[in-house]
């Protein structure tokens, strides 16, 4: 769902546009079910969103890329999958938890946003 708005306290300037538009998501944890590009620096993860759905995220920023890449590489890489539009994966023998902002719009967007430390600890599960 998208809102304008404005902020509270913005004066009003004529003739100018000061209104912006917000989006809505929510943040929610995803488990990783594999990623596209190399397992030391993953470009897109391909997760499992509470009530079932799969998606693939935004690309990750680097800093996220890094670290992600770090549990991925402890782990071996499965046979290859593929999405429902048919763009292929690398299914991830680990198991990570990740924190993603899913959008709530027509055409949601899932961006991934941190891993969850307290599932792991080095490569291994510890909660």
């Amino acid at each position: 769902m998208a809102a304008v708005q404005e902020r509270a306290v913005s004066p009003y300037w004529g003739g100018q546009r000061i209104w912006q538009k917000t989006w809505h998501s929510e943040m929610v944890d995803a488990a990783v079910l594999g990623y596209t590009g190399t397992a030391a620096r993953p470009r897109h993860l391909v997760v499992a969103l509470p009530g079932g759905r799969i998606a693939r995220s935004q690309r990750l920023s680097p800093r996220l890329a890094s670290e992600v890449g770090a549990v991925l590489g402890t782990g071996v890489a499965r046979a290859p999958g593929r999405m429902e539009d048919g763009e292929p994966y690398v299914a991830a023998a680990v198991g990570l938890v990740v924190e993603v902002a899913a959008g709530t719009t027509r055409h949601p967007v899932v961006t991934a946003v941190r891993a969850c430390r307290s599932w792991w600890v080095r490569g291994r599960r510890t909660g």
